[in-house]
């Protein structure tokens, strides 16, 4: 089609358009009163708006020729967001492929969250450093000293930590999990372990006279040969279901019988 025939239709276009432009206008008039001249629109806008071809500017279809060939350049349609038209669905805008969490840096997720790429600390630290060993929660941290003479021993936990052949008399171990742990040979003598948790723990051999031992638990702990003598238990507060009581010296210097296990068997 030569140019001279494209504004031809262009002209055709335009009084076809204001036409009904017209036409609608004397429709709305009759129905709803007259408008006011600024609701009537510019043909001329409303053409160009709808179809840059029917522009007056004649090069106005060299632009729209144009972007046909670009578009026939062999470059697939990214359909990311990516501008530079080489990714596909999958990829990051940049052309590599994307993370799959979320990250923009176009490397492998930490799986943990975190922003520096780094794995994890695993303490729920957000320095990027592993955790300080504090005791957190009362739990004890992994640098606990049971050997440290002013370690506390009191409301906290420490289940499973080796106590053995340790000095810990006049100690306050009120409140605190000593569940799994061991007492082998240990001095508790004068301490003081009310509302404490022995279950399971092993304390052979350990010696307790004197010990505030009310309300705590030795529930399956094992106690044979350890020495009670003198330790408090008002009204008998203390809990040894399943404990094993083999050769223990018992609250009043009695000792019980091999075999003992929850009760104490005296020895005739």
């Amino acid at each position: 089609m030569t140019r001279s025939s494209k504004h031809d239709l262009i002209r055709s276009l335009r009084y076809a358009l204001l036409l009904l432009v017209v036409l609608g206008f004397t429709l709305l008039t009759a129905c709803g009163g007259p408008l006011s001249a600024d609701a009537v629109p510019d043909t001329d806008a409303v053409v160009e708006e709808h179809d840059p071809a029917l522009s007056d500017d004649p090069d106005s279809t060299d632009e729209i020729s144009g972007g046909d060939e670009a578009d026939a350049d062999g470059d697939a349609d990214s359909g990311d967001g990516s501008t530079d038209g080489d990714g596909s669905d999958g990829e990051a805008g940049d052309g590599e492929p994307g993370d799959g969490d979320g990250s923009t840096d176009g490397e492998p997720g930490d799986g943990d969250g975190s922003t520096d790429g780094e794995p994890g600390d695993g303490d729920g630290s957000t320095d990027g450093e592993p955790g300080d060993g504090e005791p957190s929660d009362g739990e004890t941290g992994d640098d606990f000293d049971p050997t440290d003479p002013d370690a506390d021993l009191e409301e906290g936990d420490f289940s499973g930590v080796d106590f053995s052949d340790l000095d810990l008399s006049g100690k306050r171990l009120n409140g605190s999990d000593f569940s799994d742990a061991r007492f082998i040979g240990t001095l508790l003598m004068d301490t003081h372990m009310g509302g404490a948790s022995f279950v399971r723990a092993d304390l052979t051999g350990a010696e307790l006279r004197g010990a505030d031992m009310m309300g705590s638990d030795f529930t399956d702990a094992i106690l044979d040969g350890a020495d009670l003598t003198g330790a408090v238990r008002p009204g008998g507060s203390v809990a040894f279901e399943g404990a094993s009581l083999s050769g223990t010296i018992w609250f009043d210097g009695r000792v019980c019988a091999e075999g003992s296990v929850g009760t104490c068997d005296f020895v005739d």
